[in-house]
Parts: C-alpha cells; structure tokens; sequence
C-alpha cells in the first residue's frame, strides 16, 4: 500500500523527528511504500529559523533579545544543520510541498497536529481536507493531540465533523 504521512516532520526538535522516521520505518517494515509529505507551514518553520528576534518574549528589551540570539546563534546552526541533514538524509519525502493525491492512505500525527495554538487555528490538511478527492483513500489519525482546556460549541462541531474523515482514529490524550 502507498502511505503518505503528514506529520510535524520539520519541526527541529528530536519528538516530531524521530516519531516521524519511527513510523516511517515501522511502515516500511511492514511492507509499504512509505513517503513522508514534504508540507511546511509558515507555523511549523517560524520558531525554528536559525535567526528569530520574536524567540525570546521573556525578555522586554528588543536589544537583549538582540544580544542573546547573536550569542546562542552559533549553536542554533549546528543544531539546525543536524535536524535537517537528518530530515533529508533519513525521511523518505515527497518531491514536492504540496499534499500529493498519490497514495492509498493517509497518517496523518503524531504530535499535536490538531492543537489550534500551535497550527494557529485549525489547520485542515491535518484533518485531511485536501484539494483532492477523498474516494479510495484512507485517513488514519495516528497519536494525534490537540491539547486544547476548553473548545468553544463551534470547535466541538468542527472537530466532531472532521472526526468523520477517519477510519480510524488514535490519540495520545483526552
């Protein structure tokens, strides 16, 4: 079976990586033919840019902000020069950064791909609405979390309906 998995691959952050090559390989194993989906949204990327003055909200000063990514810069691009050599090197991508209609089934997780603090609201490729017929396609939710206290009654409709997306659904809290 061709399985596309969108998850938070390109998030620099050993979590979301090394979850994302686990499944990978676990599907390989298995049998498939495992592509990682190559989609990066602007949330995903922002907080791990090697250079990011918004990164350090702690502090008020714009020059102390300033001073501490000048000085944390050199660690923070050897750290991104690992995660993403690792990326390319050891994720089976797509080509491109679009969803592709090409596979059977669709994993979309883990991490908290339904969050609407981190995807900034509720970002529905990872519900799977795609630009694509869904007909002879499979979506799967794999460990997802959302992590929210309180949904309000227009949230709770929205998830309820995008539940129905999947035929199966896995999370890793309630």
């Amino acid at each position: 079976m061709r399985i596309g998995i969108l998850t938070f691959h390109c998030a620099h952050n050993y979590g979301a990586v090394l979850q994302c090559y686990a499944l990978q390989e676990t599907l390989k194993a298995m049998g498939h033919n495992v592509k990682v989906i190559d989609y990066r949204p602007d949330f995903l990327l922002n907080p791990y840019k090697i250079w990011n003055i918004n990164r350090n909200k702690d502090y008020n000063s714009f020059f102390k902000r300033l001073i501490l990514e000048y000085l944390t810069l050199y660690r923070r691009s050897v750290r991104y020069k690992a995660f993403d050599s690792f990326i390319k090197t050891r994720l089976n991508l797509t080509k491109e950064q679009t969803i592709p209609s090409s596979f059977d089934a669709y994993i979309m997780g883990s991490d908290q791909i339904w969050n609407p603090q981190i995807t900034k609201g509720f970002h529905k490729p990872y519900f799977g609405y795609f630009d694509f017929s869904k007909e002879n396609r499979k979506y799967i939710a794999y460990a997802a979390s959302m992590e929210a206290s309180s949904l309000t009654q227009e949230e709770k409709a929205f998830y309820k309906k995008a539940l129905d997306n999947f035929i199966q659904v896995s999370q890793v809290n309630r």
